[in-house]
């Protein structure tokens, strides 16, 4: 990969400034490349990922017992996942470990009482693998990419007292 990026940079500055604005090298080897470092904004385990998914879509054997439960939408021809939707939910987890007033990992904050209504009867639900593999992109994402899709003030889904803010789910 490391090579295809520099005989693309290369041939880059070849175009813009010329061939001679490219210094010869007897190999590919001999061009220093830095390495890449990406300061990760949270580090997801697989026990993360999972209990993700178990919040947003609960168990794979019925519909409708998660927080955002699009394993319909995965299996039925002509549908698609709605990103923005499951980022609503993924996201008020991630800015709650951000707020003071939660805690700090992902299982305390989706196990703690009173806070998901889903949990914990849904600590025994068995996602489907396509749904674990879509909370992990998404993760893999977050983690990478500092562009919040909704306020890090929302931590709540809907408003009442105490509660401030209007993010919710729309579900179909």
């Amino acid at each position: 990969m490391k090579k295809v990026l520099c005989i693309l940079t290369i041939l880059s500055i070849a175009l813009i400034f010329g061939p001679s604005a490219v210094k010869a090298y007897d190999t590919i080897s001999e061009i220093d490349i830095p390495p890449i470092t990406i300061e990760l904004r949270y580090d997801f385990t697989d026990e993360d990922i999972f209990l993700l998914t178990q919040l947003l879509v609960g168990d794979k054997s019925r519909y409708g017992d998660g927080e955002y439960d699009f394993t319909y939408d995965l299996h039925t021809p002509g549908r698609e996942i709605n990103h923005l939707e499951i980022s609503k939910v993924l996201e008020v987890v991630m800015n709650r470990i951000q707020d003071d007033r939660f805690p700090n990992t992902i299982k305390e904050v989706v196990l703690a009482p009173n806070q998901f209504v889903v949990f914990p009867r849904n600590l025994k639900a068995d996602p489907c693998p396509q749904a674990v593999e879509v909370v992990r992109d998404w993760t893999w994402a977050y983690a990478r990419y500092s562009e919040p899709m909704i306020p890090e003030d929302h931590v709540f889904f809907r408003t009442g007292p105490n509660l401030t803010n209007v993010t919710r789910a729309s579900y179909k």
